[in-house]
């Protein structure tokens, strides 16, 4: 039986001097929050027969004479730090103790993993414990946690509300005491000054590069307003040869925020990853480069609506229980030698979601784009929380309306400036919303980099490359050939190709035959170099799936000259597919500019 003996427990705080004296620093101490609440001893329950005395964790129990006695268990383990995620409140502790060596040994635990599960890991790292003293070594850690240092962690970035109050989490919190947690580096690294001059002798006048760096300044204008303006997410899409220095681009607009790499430590990445892994590594009020647009296998239209709206599939837990989906509220561009969006079905709303800009030189030259990517990977996170603590510090001086009414002028003007042009249609409004979000990213720059961003060419920048002020990709007619070439690309190996070997054999489930031909000059002006046949029931069924009225789309074909009809009727009965003879249907022209949808439906088959 042990010695009786006045009952004394080392605090926490005295044991925490005795094992780590030499790691406590002023610094420790500005990361500490405030104290706690005076009441907070009242409300949290201490287990006095469980404490810490001359450096080992016990209890004290009566004797057979009614004696208190101490019971040691064990080297004690002390609390050093306790780290609080303000996004999810979650608690991780920094232990330390000494192993039978005298050696201090230091280790982090998940609060929510201090369970009976966890003495394996405590046993692991040479901690003095046992089934039946764990109990109380977990009680001798919870006793110290009132008075212990506490840390605010984050990993969750962008604007948020912490007790009330906007804060921005980035590498630090503003508003907030808090630091980054998390893998990716959105370090500021290397130098401003550096970075802002780069930008100066680069960027400044040639407007490709400002329109790139006034949709990265956006990021956080889309964060801050996303529950006053819901516009979704702003895609770039940049479509060229690898000469015209798109990745470079996207680099650069990354630059503003983290670190430019492909390294996996940055907000970059590629079309390579899976949709879920892509959408897993975009955060809120960060641009957002996914590159390699040709390594997309597969029809991009749901992953494309998922970036703009910023929010993963629903799914499933193991429990069969929704999953909490991750939501996120940015700029993203994405490069490819081709087309993005015209790997998509043919929906005007991708339209509204994404700028796609063809065929442009983003650099002033080669030397140009070799100074930018060197400045951009030794010097990147310096713009994105200024221009962050800019939005904050309007909203302390209670002018963030002045921005708002700044945003609904510029979008007026957008509006009047598509009618004066004849260029206003039904998706002016809604995109004028994020045009204006742009612009108004563009002057937020010019502000905080003191360098003034030629906001007017910008603006002719989007209205040169916007699909929504062609045309062409409004025009019903036009959709639904682009979205019927799809169609036959992914159904490739159902069609018959007229003169092939195999061109008697009609495949299961056929939809109908291709027939490549001379270069036919057709109504509309362009040229055709291959008809599709396709009976009258394939056809509906397409048009349905599509949500294209189909009686509408064959007038616009007709009217064109793509429908190869009667003039009197849209459906034929002479249509000839394979074997089967003469049967009702459809016979269209293929226009030279979708070629490439269809051979690419071959060329994977």
């Amino acid at each position: 039986m042990g010695k009786t003996r006045k009952k004394v427990a080392l605090q926490p705080q005295e044991a925490k001097r005795i094992i780590n004296s030499e790691e406590n620093s002023t610094e420790d101490a500005k990361q500490m929050i405030s104290e706690p609440a005076d009441d907070r001893e009242s409300t949290y329950v201490i287990v006095s027969s469980i404490e810490i005395c001359d450096g080992q964790y016990g209890e004290w129990k009566g004797d057979r004479k009614g004696n208190l006695v101490f019971r040691r268990y064990g080297s004690a383990v002390y609390l050093d730090k306790v780290y609080i995620d303000i996004g999810t409140f979650g608690r991780k502790f920094l232990l330390s103790f000494k192993d039978s060596y005298g050696m201090t040994v230091k280790s982090y635990f998940d609060r929510k993993d201090l369970t009976d599960t966890a003495i394996g890991k405590f046993l692991e790292i040479g901690c003095q414990v046992t089934k039946k003293t764990f109990q109380a070594l977990v009680t001798s850690i919870m006793n110290q946690e009132p008075e212990a240092p506490r840390e605010l962690i984050h990993k969750k970035l962008g604007f948020s509300t912490f007790e009330d109050k906007r804060v921005f989490l980035g590498e630090t919190g503003i508003n907030v005491d808090s630091k980054y947690n998390g893998e990716l580096k959105i370090q500021s690294c290397g130098n401003y000054s550096e970075w802002r001059e780069m930008v100066k002798n680069e960027v400044i006048g040639q407007t490709p590069l400002e329109f790139i760096l006034a949709v990265a300044c956006t990021a956080p204008l889309v964060d801050y307003f996303r529950e006053e303006y819901h516009t979704g997410n702003i895609l770039i899409s940049m479509a060229s040869e690898s000469s015209n220095g798109k990745t470079t681009a996207g680099c650069f607009a990354v630059s503003t925020g983290a670190k430019s790499s492909f390294e996996g430590d940055s907000m970059i990445t590629t079309f390579a990853d899976t949709p879920n892994a892509i959408m897993h590594s975009i955060h809120s009020s960060y641009p957002m480069l996914i590159d390699e647009g040709s390594l997309i296998q597969k029809n991009p239209t749901g992953l494309l609506y998922s970036l703009a709206q910023g929010k993963e599939k629903g799914r499933l837990t193991k429990e069969l229980e929704k999953a909490g989906a991750i939501t996120f509220s940015t700029t993203i561009f994405m490069t490819s030698e081709k087309s993005i969006l015209r790997l998509c079905d043919s929906n005007t709303g991708l339209f509204v979601r994404c700028i796609e800009v063809r065929n442009v030189a983003w650099t002033k030259s080669a030397d140009s784009a070799d100074r930018i990517k060197k400045v951009c990977e030794n010097h990147y996170g310096h713009l994105i929380w200024r221009i962050a603590d800019k939005l904050l510090e309007y909203e302390k001086k209670q002018t963030i309306d002045v921005l708002c009414r700044k945003h609904e002028a510029i979008q007026q003007a957008l509006i009047r400036n598509a009618k004066e042009r004849g260029k206003y249609n039904p998706l002016t409004e809604r995109f004028s919303k994020s045009a204006a979000l742009i612009l108004l990213g563009a002057e937020l720059a010019s502000e905080v980099l003191e360098l003034q961003l030629d906001t007017k060419k910008i603006q002719e920048f989007i209205e040169e490359h916007s699909q929504v002020y062609t045309s062409e990709n409004i025009d019903i007619g036009v959709r639904a050939l682009a979205y019927a070439c799809q169609y036959i690309s992914i159904n490739y190996s159902k069609f018959i190709i007229y003169n092939s070997d195999d061109a008697g054999i009609a495949p299961n489930d056929c939809k109908g035959m291709i027939k490549r031909m001379r270069p036919k000059n057709i109504a509309n002006g362009k040229n055709a170099s291959m008809e599709i046949f396709m009976t009258d029931i394939i056809f509906s069924e397409m048009m349905s799936k599509g949500d294209f009225p189909k009686e509408i789309v064959l007038e616009k074909w007709k009217a064109e000259g793509i429908l190869h009809c009667q003039k009197d009727r849209f459906l034929g009965d002479n249509v000839v597919i394979g074997n089967t003879g003469k049967v009702k249907g459809y016979r269209f022209y293929v226009v030279h500019e979708y070629m490439e949808i269809i051979d690419r439906g071959r060329d994977s088959n």
